[in-house]
């Protein structure tokens, strides 16, 4: 114990400055720590915010008023007709639907580009009405009577066949036909475009 003690007083100086070069590296890597706890390593990008594009709100469109369907005229046992003319697909599938009353000197017809049997139903309409075939030249080729269907589906609504061919059809206020004695065989005389019918043929009212 004497000889070590001994030694140690002798190299009393040696141990001190291990002693604090140890003390010293031991500070050094805990400041090193501290230091990484708080930042990212150098070859990594910090991430960055940005503020998002405000997509700006929707305005609100106004409504297309519909175009109003061409008009023109027919000529029924002398007598004019004022008509709406529904030479679209879409004007002929939407035909008189809705409507609570027709004039009696008023109708639609529907124009179409071939001739075929073409059929009716009543969906969605309101009024009775005759529906009244003609063929290219105008001419008759049949006439029925549809009358409303309410609470009827689809599926079984009552379909107006014509007897032969047509090009066009006119609906018209129910029993108009019957009143101007207008049959099958007779000639309907059509002029649309935005045609006017003369005045003294307005003979129905």
């Amino acid at each position: 114990m004497h000889s070590v003690m001994s030694t140690l007083r002798a190299h009393r100086p040696a141990v001190w400055l291990l002693v604090a070069v140890a003390l010293a590296a031991t500070t050094a890597l805990l400041a090193a720590c501290g230091d990484n706890a708080g930042q990212a390593p150098a070859d990594v990008q910090q991430p960055t915010l940005q503020a998002l594009p405000v997509a700006p709100s929707p305005q609100p469109q106004s409504p297309q008023a519909s175009s109003p369907l061409v008009e023109g005229y027919a000529l029924l046992k002398g007598c004019a007709l004022t008509l709406e003319v529904a030479d679209t697909a879409e004007e002929r599938t939407n035909g008189l639907m809705g409507r609570s009353a027709l004039p009696l000197s008023h109708g639609m017809l529907f124009a179409h580009d071939t001739m075929r049997r073409w059929n009716f139903w009543m969906l969605n309409t309101l009024i009775p009405l005759d529906a009244i075939w003609l063929d290219a030249e105008g001419v008759v080729v049949d006439i029925q009577t549809m009358q409303p269907e309410p609470g009827v589906s689809r599926e079984r609504l009552t379909q107006y066949t014509p007897r032969a061919d047509a090009l066009n059809t006119l609906e018209v206020t129910a029993g108009l036909a019957q009143t101007l004695g207008l049959a099958a065989g007779d000639r309907v005389t059509l002029q649309h475009g935005g045609a006017s019918a003369p005045p003294a043929l307005l003979c129905l009212s």
